[in-house]
């Protein structure tokens, strides 16, 4: 199986800002986003602004992550976010100015992992950054937010895991270990190889051991087609 790294039938004119800036521009984001009526028109989307006093204290379900260690990383600067993947055998990363028209494919058929999620098992796909934080909590922005995105067999069931990442005086270890690597962009896609190792996995499970909280709810994808059914 070999899957395209962009979802299948997704327009690339969607924006943020239409100009270069440090923030998002809600009216650049309505003329554009508005090609995808669930973005407008839908009832249950993503991102939201987690009030912790209105959450229900132990409705969260057991999470369980079995992501294997991941090596010879393909890294994606979308041009709006910063992506990982790892390269298979029909993997072929673009040369220094190639287009977007000639851009590599990951071999899907080896697993990268899994989270059982609601008794239901969810393979992982990519996992990418925003910065700031898309979601809130109590009307605060996070520095940084990753989101794990899982499919299940159909490819039509999703779920992401959303981690927070407040900044600190010392880099985080397991991205320091390839974030240099990402390639500059001029808001293009760009790519680039990286040799490190990480193990996402084995920090999620910590992040659940160590007992510092979790929400979950029925969302979207926070960018279009702002699919809805998203846990």
């Amino acid at each position: 199986l070999t899957l395209e790294l962009d979802h299948a039938g997704e327009r690339m004119d969607w924006v943020y800002a239409r100009a270069p800036a440090d923030a998002a521009s809600s009216n650049d984001q309505r003329t554009t986003w508005a090609h995808y009526p669930t973005c407008i028109n839908g009832r249950r989307q993503s991102p939201i602004d987690i009030a912790t006093t209105a959450a229900v204290a132990g409705g969260v379900e057991p999470m369980a992550p079995h992501l294997r260690p991941l090596d010879r990383l393909l890294l994606v600067n979308t041009g709006r976010s910063f992506q990982v993947h790892e390269q298979g055998s029909a993997v072929r990363v673009l040369p220094a100015g190639a287009t977007p028209a000639t851009a590599p494919v990951e071999n899907g058929s080896a697993s990268k992992g899994y989270t059982v999620l609601h008794g239901r098992r969810y393979d992982f796909y990519q996992v990418h950054w925003h910065t700031p934080s898309e979601h809130l909590v109590d009307g605060r922005h996070a520095a940084l937010e990753a989101h794990f995105v899982h499919r299940d067999a159909s490819e039509s069931g999703l779920a992401v895991i959303t981690v927070l990442y407040d900044e600190a005086a010392a880099c985080d270890p397991l991205l320091s270990a390839f974030w240099d690597d990402f390639p500059p962009s001029d808001g293009a896609r760009r790519y680039a190889e990286s040799a490190a190792s990480v193990d996402f996995g084995a920090m999620l499970s910590e992040l659940l051991l160590r007992g510092g909280g979790a929400y979950q709810w029925e969302g979207s994808l926070t960018t279009p087609p702002c699919t809805e059914g998203v846990e």
